[in-house]
């Protein structure tokens, strides 16, 4: 029985962590207006405002989200918990693109 539990809680554990993607760089170097703006306009912009910016779908400036990428919560909260955007799953091209981005400086 023991065994039994242990295998199902093993394995629980494991359909949990399959569900989060891996971001790799492949050695592009992205920049915010030519291809991260896209991203967040398309996964975080709508008619409700993402933190408070973004609303009717206005491009969220580089200014506005270099401070979260300055103190790691971008990152954090997008590719390591992949719990932003809210209601909404980045592809995996999108999460690579975004290591890219933060592995070259998060140039604008």
């Amino acid at each position: 029985m023991k065994k039994t539990i242990l295998i199902l809680s093993a394995s629980l554990l494991l359909a949990c962590n399959s569900e989060k993607l891996t971001p790799i760089c492949d050695g592009t170097t992205p920049t915010y207006q030519t291809n991260v703006a896209a991203i967040i306009m398309q996964s975080c912009s709508s008619t409700s405002a993402c933190h408070g910016y973004g609303a009717n779908n206005q491009l969220i400036s580089y200014n506005q989200i270099k401070a979260t990428v300055d103190n790691g919560s971008f990152e954090k909260r997008v590719l390591v918990k992949q719990n932003m955007p809210k209601g909404s799953v980045l592809t995996q091209d999108e999460i690579n693109t975004i290591q890219c981005w933060l592995n070259n400086g998060a140039k604008e």
